[in-house]
């Protein structure tokens, strides 16, 4: 299995088993946490976490460039991005409270995934990057920009998105991306006392505030744009991949993350993080230093 699920009493745990080289998502993977949020539907708490040396780095690209290059084509490619779709609203809308625990490259994909839980708890050495637009298609993937244009405000997200640089985990703190920095040797536990803090809240109070709060994030939307992601990432990749092509350059022969990490949904740590603003060095906490 590429996606692992166990039960340990009200929190559930699903850990994304991304393959090396390249420790990428494919669709079967998609499809499997599809299935592991559904099983953990009565859990009041869900850590999503990833095994190997990052969290995951994108998704797969060869698999999505060979679905743009094959019969099914735009249909084929706007299929797989409806199924990222599903996957980030079953994050974002689960009852139970969910809990991103992050370390190493967190990029692409990766990162969609995560902006979608509730709160995030990184390593100190976790990278965050959003390469689409390297790649030549839009940052549309399951709503993940609206979602982080909310959490860390419209000007940030621009950055991320336009330069398709990589930031270090106090600057995803200072951000907002994430809620809670720490030692990478403290991640597991750090993201066990923070699980086993949220499940001994009243279920009923839990589920009534996640609501609220989501409520609250989608007040200002007349219609829910984001149902056109798939739409504009199958258009945007199958154009890239035509562009490609006229250049000689055909979708197999792609350079992988490992040579080229411009070239992808993924980041193999080849870019360093680029810091943009003022960084408190000790480990820190939103609101307080630890």
């Amino acid at each position: 299995m590429s996606v692992t699920v166990d039960r340990d009493g009200r929190i559930g745990h699903v850990r994304l088993h991304c393959p090396p080289p390249h420790h990428t998502v494919s669709l079967r993977m998609l499809r499997e946490l599809l299935a592991a949020f559904e099983s953990l539907e009565s859990a009041a708490v869900i850590v999503v976490s990833g095994e190997g040396p990052s969290f995951c780095q994108g998704g797969d690209v060869a698999e999505l460039l060979a679905l743009a290059g094959g019969e099914g084509g735009v249909d084929a490619v706007r299929r797989a991005a409806d199924l990222g779709h599903r996957v980030c609203r079953a994050i974002a809308d689960s009852p139970a409270v969910t809990v991103a625990r992050l370390h190493g490259a967190v990029a692409g994909t990766g990162l969609c995934l995560a902006a979608h839980c509730d709160l995030r708890v990184g390593a100190d050495t976790a990278t965050f990057r959003l390469p689409e637009l390297a790649l030549g298609v839009p940052p549309a993937w399951g709503g993940t920009a609206a979602r982080l244009a909310m959490d860390i405000g419209v000007s940030r997200l621009r950055h991320l998105v336009l330069t398709c640089d990589a930031v270090d985990a106090p600057t995803a703190l200072q951000y907002g991306l994430l809620h809670q920095v720490v030692p990478e040797d403290r991640l597991i536990r750090a993201a066990d006392v923070l699980a086993r803090k949220l499940a001994r809240r009243d279920p009923g109070g839990m589920r009534v505030a996640k609501a609220m709060v989501r409520a609250m994030e989608n007040s200002h939307r007349q219609g829910d744009l984001t149902q056109l992601d798939s739409e504009l990432f199958a258009h945007g990749l199958v154009s890239a991949q035509e562009r490609r092509d006229r250049r000689g350059l055909a979708g197999d022969q792609v350079p992988d993350a490992g040579q080229q990490p411009d070239v992808g949904l993924g980041d193999d740590g080849a870019h360093p993080p680029r810091r943009l603003g003022p960084v408190d060095e000790r480990v820190a906490v939103a609101g307080q230093d630890q």
